[in-house]
């Protein structure tokens, strides 16, 4: 189990859930990366009740562990997995496209 400190679960309207987490080899293990979309399915299913998401991944392996895509699937999350090492593409297209879907959602 990796070393985890959560914030508190009470706070404000509209401030972010936050997760720090480490493991001991310091990069993402399987065992983290599935707890914490257990957390976010957790957190996801409170917040946006019967909402859709999508998630964007770099195909990492563990972001394409079977069990782990089949559980946040079956709770309407969806892991997109763009080409590795192209991530930083979209955080430009942060700006764009995705500021409107951010707009309405707020």
């Amino acid at each position: 189990m990796p070393a985890v400190a959560q914030t508190n679960k009470e706070g404000r309207c509209g401030e972010p859930h936050r997760l720090f987490l480490q493991s001991e080899s310091g990069y993402i293990t399987t065992d983290l990366f599935k707890y914490i979309m257990d957390e976010f399915i957790k957190w996801g299913t409170t917040q946006n009740e019967g909402l859709h998401c999508i998630l964007i991944c770099d195909k990492l392996s563990i972001h394409k562990k079977r069990e782990i895509v089949t559980s946040v699937r079956s709770h309407g999350i969806h892991l997109l997995n763009i080409m590795p090492g192209s991530l930083h593409w979209f955080q430009v297209l942060d700006q764009f496209p995705f500021v409107s879907l951010k707009k309405n959602h707020e």
